[in-house]
């Protein structure tokens, strides 16, 4: 037998699920259109996308626009602030005139999170699919981070704010676990951490009392995606496994025969 059939067989242990979910196998007889397979399996049974509302907030193909980072003092007063702690804005002027001026990103944010699916389309051209890198991940996770700390800045309504704050961030976990890879999942599991880090400071400050902490639950209770589907991860990252041994065993063998 030689080495690439052998992989092939090995990486498709590692499948889980139904046969409908599971990448199709590698026998090199035929090739196997893997992108098609992947851009089925996570758009399977979704009829709307957030992903073209999250690509507004990632910069273009030459790094312009999208989502900015803090610069300068206002980075300088972020690096030194404590997560989860309540803050003024006379206090870190600079960041606060950022987030302020982060509004209108923030609210698209806010509007990608409420729509119910997402998957990333993945071009029908693509060679490897392990070369698809997915834009919105550092972006999801910065602005999240910005989002809670807009949160615990001292403000009227601060339980509304921050119960508002956890409810987005918790509904975009949800969409990066969607994703279906590994990344997709980690970054879900962060953003799901950072919301109860953020929860419990809410609780230990007081600012959830009484009625709300009825609300912040019941908003949980409700948006928290649990933990990542790893059924769907293992076969989609054994799906781009395979693409690779099919791009580089194009016939089953290497040219010096392997």
């Amino acid at each position: 037998m030689t080495l690439a059939p052998l992989l092939s067989g090995l990486v498709a242990l590692c499948c889980f699920g139904d046969a409908t979910d599971r990448p199709p196998p590698l026998t090199f007889d035929e090739h196997v259109d893997y992108v098609a397979w992947l851009n089925d399996l996570n758009s399977r049974g979704k009829t709307e996308n957030a992903f073209p509302l999250y690509a507004t907030l990632c910069p273009d193909a030459q790094g312009r626009g999208g989502f900015p980072e803090p610069q300068g003092a206002a980075k300088a007063q972020y690096d030194v602030m404590i997560p989860a702690r309540t803050w003024e804005a006379r206090d870190y002027n600079f960041y606060a005139d950022y987030l302020r001026r982060c509004a209108p990103h923030f609210e698209t944010f806010d509007k990608a999170t409420q729509v119910r699916s997402f998957w990333q389309p993945i071009p029908p051209d693509t060679k490897l699919l392990w070369t698809v890198q997915c834009p919105l991940f550092r972006a999801s996770r910065r602005i999240s981070k910005a989002i809670v700390a807009q949160a615990w800045m001292k403000q009227e309504r601060q339980a509304n704010k921050t119960i508002d704050a956890h409810r987005v961030v918790l509904c975009n976990a949800s969409h990066m676990q969607q994703h279906g890879s590994v990344i997709g999942g980690l970054i879900g599991i962060s953003e799901r951490a950072l919301v109860y880090e953020s929860v419990l400071a809410a609780l230990g400050e007081n600012i959830l009392e009484g009625n709300d902490i009825a609300r912040a639950f019941k908003e949980l209770s409700e948006h928290d995606p649990g933990s990542p589907d790893w059924v769907l991860m293992m076969n989609t990252e054994c799906g781009m496994q395979l693409n690779v041994l099919q791009f580089v065993y194009p016939n089953g063998k290497l040219d010096n025969g392997c």
